[in-house]
């Protein structure tokens, strides 16, 4: 018995605080998923979609205002030699896998000449680990570890999937594959975040495999909102 209370205390923290923390970040991904839906609209979707955006921005907002400490509530407030270990292994993995990837897709192993997009997409990668690794995972620490893990990488899954399927052309992509492989990856960057204590190496991996994958495209990739 003592070891199901345990169980439950470590990895399950259900309480009034965790729930009130659970509905906060329930909005957060409500506010995302409208966003994701509604970008690529003309007009009032547009304008949806930023309502949804400034829901978003207004939680999170709210949510730092509480917290005693910025930086440890996005998960960047240390900087000890594991993380430095943990975030060079996973640039390695990143850079073998989004090669593998681009020689897969018929382009070249490496990007050569470095584009506009080189800079902007691993931004835009980097938001999204502060966002769901960061803020999300984070916010649920007091829920437990399994269902911090679960939501964030569920979350960004959904988000991949809502932007790229609003989008107004058919680009081919396998929805099941993408939902899949984005949950599975989510799991693995938030056991990093958990097992480091810190959100650094999922945003470095993240921005290594951008930098490598779309380094020379001339025009943004489909996901980024336009």
């Amino acid at each position: 018995m003592k070891r199901i209370d345990d169980f439950k205390y470590t990895y399950l923290k259900i309480n009034k605080t965790s729930l009130l923390s659970i509905l906060e970040i329930l909005l957060v991904l409500s506010g995302i998923s409208i966003f994701a839906w509604f970008i690529h609209g003309e007009r009032l979707s547009f304008w949806i979609a930023i309502g949804g955006l400034m829901m978003t921005s207004i939680i999170i907002s709210f949510a730092i205002l509480r917290s005693a400490n910025l930086l440890s509530l996005l998960g960047l407030d240390s900087l000890k030699r594991r993380i430095i270990i943990i975030s060079i292994r996973g640039i390695v993995i990143a850079i073998i896998l989004a090669a593998l990837i681009r020689k897969i897709t018929g382009l070249s192993l490496f990007p050569f000449p470095l584009t506009f997009v080189a800079v902007i997409s691993p931004v835009i990668g980097a938001t999204e680990e502060l966002i769901f690794r960061g803020f999300i995972q984070g916010n649920l620490k007091t829920s437990g570890i399994f269902l911090s893990i679960f939501l964030a990488a569920a979350g960004h899954s959904l988000y991949k999937y809502l932007v790229l399927r609003s989008l107004p052309v058919d680009v081919g992509i396998d929805f099941g594959w993408l939902v899949l492989s984005t949950f599975m990856l989510g799991l693995i960057l938030g056991a990093s975040r958990e097992i480091s204590g810190s959100v650094i190496p999922a945003m470095t991996w993240h921005v290594v495999f951008d930098i490598i994958f779309y380094g020379d495209f001339t025009e943004m990739p489909v996901w980024v909102w336009s």
